[in-house]
């Protein structure tokens, strides 16, 4: 099982029904829950958890949702079917020790970011159980400035240094569709009233005031990663490329 220093267990019985699943089919692979907010958390790290994987709005937007690989809906959980350009960002899980030990998942030194699900996903173990009712708070920030220097450090200690050799991309900046979609959010998030009424919206639907806060988050994080993109000679390659992209289709 893969958990964080920042994270406490919601539910008492929160390792059985990660097992269940597994129990009851042995081809699943893994077993997963939601992140929760509660008020213990910086309102932050609360607008963060609305989300079922604590994603920000940006990250939100580029990736694929849990819901969108619901295969088969069961009493307690759901049946996830993972492809390999159709990966959510969720990576605690509860895994099944055969099918790491089938992989090279087994013998790496160290895990980085998603390659566990991924290198099973591409090994052909693509099924996944979701169990919302588990639970987990993940006390990942405390404030609204960690949550913009986590995002730079983690573009200046992986995304940056690795990003031609990532199994996986968020985003692909020689396909065209993918770069204008970036482009698209580069300007809803500076035009601040776009999110504001999403946030408005969010908040009418689950009623919880911390959604209000959406423009806030949207554009802090936005342009705090842009203006990285813009000071780091990986970041300004990547920006040449997409605009390559746009124009020239290569």
């Amino acid at each position: 099982m893969i958990l964080e220093q920042d994270m406490e267990i919601k539910s008492k019985d929160f390792v059985q029904k990660l097992v269940r699943p597994l129990m009851l089919e042995p081809q699943l692979t893994a077993s997963f829950t939601r992140e929760y907010s509660n008020s213990k958390q910086h309102w932050v790290n609360r607008f963060l958890s609305s989300g079922p994987s604590q994603n920000g709005p940006l990250f939100e937007y580029l990736t694929p949702s849990v819901s969108s690989t619901i295969v088969e809906k069961k009493k307690e959980y759901s049946v996830c079917k993972y492809e390999i350009d159709h990966i959510p960002t969720t990576t605690h899980m509860l895994f099944r020790v055969n099918f790491l030990k089938n992989t090279s998942v087994w013998n790496q030194k160290k895990d980085f970011d998603h390659d566990t699900v991924i290198k099973l996903v591409k090994a052909g173990y693509q099924k996944f159980a979701y169990v919302p009712s588990a639970g987990i708070y993940h006390y990942h920030v405390r404030s609204l400035n960690e949550l913009i220097k986590k995002n730079l450090r983690n573009l200046d200690n992986h995304y940056f240094p690795y990003n031609k050799s990532l199994p996986y991309k968020w985003v692909d900046f020689s396909k065209k569709k993918e770069v204008l979609k970036l482009f698209l959010w580069v300007i809803y998030a500076n035009l601040f009233f776009p999110a504001m009424i999403k946030g408005f919206l969010r908040f009418l639907k689950h009623h919880d005031p911390i959604l209000l806060a959406e423009p806030i988050i949207v554009i802090s994080i936005t342009d705090a990663i842009l203006y990285k993109f813009f000071t780091n000679k990986v970041g300004r390659k990547l920006i040449s490329k997409s605009i390559r992209t746009i124009f020239l289709g290569s």
